[in-house]
């Protein structure tokens, strides 16, 4: 049997180093080994940290209130790991008795997607999704059409494309987005079988 890994990013953006930790000491998607805890610990509070206070100084430059709500809304989005709607988030933070109103998030995400804190997609029809982006490595999509299903990737050929096209074109680059339409593997081995 082949063994899967589970891969952790540090906190440095590009070119940071990986970690693995191989399936088998893997319990429910969270690694058993207590250094492990301890290192994902310490990058998720570093992470809370830096993501608060980007916001914080982010809000005072442009002369927005610090509300509570709005760093409910940060601390939420930032607890969440992949890609979620704003409904879907209004959803979970209700069920956690958040006193947060729509037009509060809406406003609040227009917020973090100025201060590069959170990024938007399209990936199937209008729908927005929505991701955290501090502290996390650039990465493409792979977007399934049969079933919605987004996977993410990293090649490291896209960003030396890219450094070389600011580069030639003297463009200064802040962020790509590159989504790659077809069917996923789950759903080509469904239409065979029909």
């Amino acid at each position: 049997m082949a063994e899967q890994a589970l891969r952790l990013r540090s906190p440095e953006y590009l070119g940071a180093p990986h970690f693995t930790i191989p399936r088998h000491e893997v319990d429910g998607g969270l690694p058993v080994r207590a250094e492990s805890l301890t290192f994902g610990a310490m990058v998720v509070a570093d992470q809370q940290a830096n993501v608060q206070r980007i916001f914080s100084e982010y809000l005072e430059r442009h002369g927005h209130r610090k509300t509570p709500e709005r760093f409910a809304i940060l601390t939420e989005v930032y607890a969440h790991d992949g890609h979620f709607d704003i409904e879907r988030l209004y959803g979970r933070m209700k069920t956690k008795k958040y006193r947060v109103s729509r037009a509060t998030l809406y406003n609040t995400m227009d917020l973090l997607l100025d201060c590069d804190l959170v990024r938007r997609h399209r990936f199937n029809g209008t729908q927005s999704q929505f991701e955290r982006s501090h502290a996390f490595g650039q990465h493409d999509h792979l977007v399934c059409t049969a079933c919605g299903e987004v996977q993410e990737f990293c090649d490291p050929r896209i960003q030396q494309i890219r450094n070389t096209a600011s580069e030639v074109m003297g463009f200064e680059v802040r962020y790509h987005t590159l989504q790659i339409h077809g069917t996923c593997k789950r759903c080509q081995e469904k239409s065979q079988r029909s």
